[in-house]
């Protein structure tokens, strides 16, 4: 029958039978709630009051180091609230040990919950609804075993969970989920597990992976609650090669993208990519350091084209939102329109005519000035304003005017671009200028301090075919153009084959001769060609056919 346990009860048995007897009825009633043909009733004063949701996370994280707890059919009652759960002798025992309280340690909750127990609440056949059973159910519908993909996203609001409350605040949840998965199929190899948007403040039940996998290829944790205190507490011998972690608390926590990666690439040493961007290991620090691909590297600046064709713009166009690490704290950003004579009536998009400081279009001088956003926030805000833009990247010009020892770095790139929700699609031209500085932390890190776009009119003749199609990958063959004493040999032989359409053997014969330095190369080889003394079966089978 129904037995109700409770801290007023327990303190009155002790004063009427002492503590023995206190302690036997105790111990009697954690058999009973371990019956598996009943269901414990577990009932929080005042529960009404409270958001479900931080409740029960409380009480489950209170219960998690001995137990998983699964409150199902949670309901309110007057102005209390229940749940009901089974196999519970360890999480009551864990709640009585705890004085009958819980702790919300996110402050959603500022008192303590007060607690009781109704043990042999109800038989398993008056209410046969079985927890496990519906999570594995879920589990297997949300796994592809062939691909080794579990998407455990945003789990505890599964419409089929409609009855039980899962929560990876229990850590042992995980660990039953990849026990059954491995009863399942003993040779699935885990490669990418889903645990976005779970409210998972810290990362510590990782550590139960360890037991059926070593390794997965790519962990997705983005937009839950992970500070860096919860995040550094993943097991060290799990290896992790591409790890989303974007949209948590920790994330904002650093000045700059260089520093964060620095931490996490510090705990995770198996890290290659983070949110999709591929990480560089620098060797000549005094200890192994990490730091994005998206920024540049003394002194070749080998991912210079890299960062502004294909990373920023690509972000620009697909996730703006990244862009705020690639910004200074004190940058500066400014738009101006011009419009030539045959365009000068058409119109361009509200925020380029709004945010207009072209002196030769304007009615009042000073608004050049005011229309400048100044500040990481600001031009971030600016960004975010922006029209949906689709960069032609056919049609970008790219140089490196100014370098000043690593000091200073002007880039100027020009292109096309078109707005994406305009029908019939109209061209624009970019002019951009942009004023790079390091961030002084060791890392050759560089940030955007001055942003300046020029926008104008394009006629349909000039660029007839815009293509919004994506070229190849860059190659590194541009680092030796900017720096022609860089010796990386490959990237030479590279770089003096397309240009010369000459052999391997040859081009190397050329490139040794001259000490390996570009410029003497192609010096030698014209003098050369000219004269006729380079036979023909130096060139490839494509240089002879074009001739």
């Amino acid at each position: 029958m129904p037995t109700e346990i409770s801290s007023e009860i327990m303190v009155a048995l002790k004063k009427s039978s002492g503590l023995h007897v206190a302690q036997a009825a105790q111990s009697h009633a954690l058999t009973k709630a371990n019956d598996p043909l009943f269901w414990t009733r577990c009932t929080i004063k005042g529960g009404s009051k409270y958001d479900k949701e931080a409740a029960l996370d409380a009480i489950v994280k209170q219960v998690s180091s001995v137990a998983m707890l699964l409150p199902c059919l949670y309901q309110v009652e007057g102005e209390d609230s229940f749940f009901i759960f089974r196999y519970g002798k360890l999480p009551v025992k864990r709640l009585i040990d705890s004085n009958w309280v819980v702790h919300d340690q996110t402050g959603a909750i500022e008192e303590p919950l007060e607690i009781s127990f109704v043990l042999e609440y109800i038989t398993t056949d008056e209410e046969p609804y079985d927890p496990l059973k519906n999570i594995e159910q879920v589990i297997l519908k949300r796994t592809n075993l062939k691909e080794g993909v579990v998407d455990l996203r945003n789990l505890k609001n599964d419409p089929d969970f409609k009855n039980v409350y899962v929560s990876f605040n229990s850590s042992s949840l995980l660990d039953f989920i990849m026990a059954f998965l491995k009863r399942t199929d003993s040779t699935m190899v885990l490669k990418g597990l889903v645990l976005s948007h779970n409210g998972i403040d810290n990362l510590e039940m990782l550590n139960h992976l360890k037991k059926y996998h070593n390794k997965v290829d790519t962990l997705d944790v983005r937009h839950n609650k992970l500070t860096f205190s919860g995040f550094e507490r993943i097991s060290s011998f799990l290896i992790i090669e591409h790890l989303l972690i974007d949209g948590n608390p920790m994330c904002d926590d650093y000045e700059s993208a260089g520093e964060m990666i620095c931490e996490i690439a510090g705990k995770i040493g198996s890290l290659k990519y983070l949110d999709n961007v591929e990480i560089n290991y620098i060797e000549q620090f005094p200890q192994k350091r990490a730091c994005m691909k998206l920024f540049l590297r003394n002194p070749a600046y080998n991912d210079l084209v890299d960062h502004f064709l294909h990373h920023y713009f690509l972000l620009f166009e697909n996730d703006r939102e990244k862009l705020i690490h690639t910004y200074h704290k004190s940058a500066s950003l400014s738009v101006s329109v011009f419009r030539n004579e045959l365009f000068h009536s058409a119109a361009v998009p509200t925020f380029f005519a709004s945010s207009n400081r072209n002196i030769m279009s304007m009615s009042d001088v000073t608004k050049t000035y005011d229309n400048i956003f100044i500040g990481k926030a600001r031009v971030y805000e600016a960004l975010k304003s922006m029209p949906k833009m689709q960069f032609d990247f056919h049609t970008f010009n790219v140089d490196v005017p100014v370098t000043a020892k690593g000091e200073l770095v002007v880039i100027s790139c020009t292109g096309c671009f078109c707005i994406a929700d305009e029908d019939p699609i109209k061209k624009y031209s970019l002019s951009r200028i942009c004023i790079m500085c390091p961030l002084r932390n060791g890392l050759g890190e560089w940030l955007i301090l001055n942003d300046m776009w020029t926008i104008s009119n394009v006629s349909s003749k000039a660029y007839p075919q815009f293509s919004l199609t994506r070229s190849r990958e860059v190659k590194n063959d541009f680092a030796v153009m900017l720096n022609p004493l860089l010796k990386d040999k490959s990237i030479l032989i590279s770089v003096v084959s397309d240009l010369t359409h000459m052999k391997a053997a040859w081009v190397e014969k050329f490139l040794s001769e001259s000490g390996w330095d570009l410029e003497m190369t192609l010096l030698a080889f014209t003098d050369q060609f000219k004269a006729n003394l380079i036979p023909a079966d130096a060139f490839s089978a494509r240089a002879i056919s074009s001739e």
